[in-house]
């Protein structure tokens, strides 16, 4: 059994799967769970082959979150990693500015969505223009502005409450939609939009310089630099980095 944590957005697929599911597939190689994932998710909605899912709480009412719902929490949590995140003790100095540069135009690679890909390369094009060293204000009128301008992403995080039942804009939905950036990220290298070294930096770099929990964050780089869950060989394929992204999360 493996716990499934991820869907590939850039092909609009809509498995359906939730993050507690858990699906029986026998004893398989990486190759033979790729290619099973693939001939499952063409059936998209459909749940009376023999490998449906089987949800852990027998609910099957719940709604399933869908691919949209997965790129919204993920925008929203990257959102929320920009508000809170990046200003601190009011000031951004020009290691963390050079470091959220290149979190940045990985991201406008890579995301699935085009408009949200041309609002990343507008906000780093204000970044280059503005000094925000000092002035914390201006930071948050320009992360609010770049927000309120993708009226359809603006919509919290309803992957997470379909799977939580926590209210849609519960800010406890926020490390939920941060997995799901990650794990867009590492299904943006089988679309060659970035390579694996590029996946596993920005990861890296959100995680040491941009989330707020310290605590999180020292366990993240002892693991990263121990080379825990294959993080040292992350980088060395696309298979290794989606493993990696995955062995993390659960």
């Amino acid at each position: 059994k493996i716990n499934i944590g991820a869907i590939n957005c850039h092909e609009s697929l809509n498995f359906g799967i939730l993050k507690k599911s858990v699906v029986s597939i026998g004893g398989k190689s990486f190759d033979s769970i790729v290619s099973w994932t693939e001939e499952n998710s063409s059936n998209k909605n459909d749940m009376t082959n023999e490998n449906a899912i089987m949800l852990e709480n027998q609910n099957l009412s719940k709604s399933f979150a869908t691919c949209e719902d997965r790129l919204i929490d993920a925008f929203s949590s990257l959102y929320l990693t920009l508000a809170d995140g990046v200003l601190v003790s009011n000031s951004l100095g020009h290691e963390r500015v050079d470091s959220l540069k290149r979190v940045l135009l990985v991201l406008a690679k890579s995301f699935p969505e085009e408009s949200i890909r041309v609002s990343i390369g507008d906000l780093i094009q204000k970044i280059a223009e503005k000094n925000f060293s000092q002035n914390i204000m201006s930071w948050n009128d320009t992360i609010n502005e770049w927000k309120n301008g993708i009226s359809k992403m603006n919509q919290g995080w309803p992957a997470a409450s379909k799977e939580t039942l926590r209210s849609i804009n519960d800010p406890k939905n926020y490390t939920s939609g941060l997995w799901s950036l990650f794990h867009i990220l590492s299904l943006s290298i089988s679309s060659n939009t970035i390579n694996p070294s590029e996946a596993v930096e920005t990861i890296k770099s959100v995680v040491d310089n941009f989330f707020g929990c310290e605590q999180c964050r020292i366990h993240f780089l002892i693991a990263f630099n121990n080379c825990d869950a294959g993080a040292c060989s992350a980088k060395n394929s696309k298979e290794s980095m989606v493993l990696w992204v995955c062995r993390m999360h659960n």
